[in-house]
């Protein structure tokens, strides 16, 4: 035994598989069928307040909610504010953790960026927590540069009714549409 298994490691050490995965994944408009979904089996849970008004604001088309669409069910979102006048805002990025570094947030910002530009906006800006590297690297790679820094402040209520208030220290970022 001690033998076969010495010669399957080498011949496991020689392999190298590589496989792509193909995931059909379609980028659509959120539906309110979406909202408890994208709690993902809770972990967002404490979102769900934020999840209604965005989708108020997403129906009066001040914002817009799209969604990565995994057979049914939403494995990625990305929020764009419509309202600036000079820009268009591009917040709440987010991939279901087990799916991500596939190219969905990616193809998020993509649509995003598409969407934009139809709203006539030339600019497109977020925000980036400076802690948060990799959606950074990620930014970045799509051509967005950071052109600030500022601490931005916010507040949800959570699913219990309490107000959480929220301190970020971010880069702002944009890029030029188009």
């Amino acid at each position: 035994m001690t033998i076969h298994s010495a010669s399957t490691a080498r011949l496991l050490e020689q392999l190298h598989i590589q496989s792509t995965l193909m995931l059909p994944v379609v980028i659509r408009a959120a539906q309110h069928s979406d909202l408890a979904k994208l709690e993902w089996f809770g972990t967002y849970a404490h979102f769900r307040d934020l999840y209604r008004r965005t989708w108020l604001d997403h129906q009066a088309g001040q914002r817009l909610m799209l969604v990565a669409d995994l057979r049914g069910f939403p494995v990625g979102q990305v929020w764009l504010d419509v309202t600036p006048f000079e820009y268009a805002y591009l917040y709440a990025l987010r991939v279901f953790e087990p799916l991500q570094a596939l190219g969905i947030g990616t193809q998020l910002i993509h649509a995003a960026e598409v969407l934009a530009g139809q709203h006539g906006y030339t600019q497109l800006q977020l925000a980036v927590e400076k802690v948060n590297r990799s959606a950074r690297r990620l930014y970045e790679r799509e051509g967005f540069q950071i052109f600030g820094q500022r601490v931005d402040v916010w507040s949800y209520t959570d699913q219990h009714g309490q107000i959480h208030w929220i301190q970020e220290d971010v880069y702002a970022m944009r890029k030029a549409l188009g």
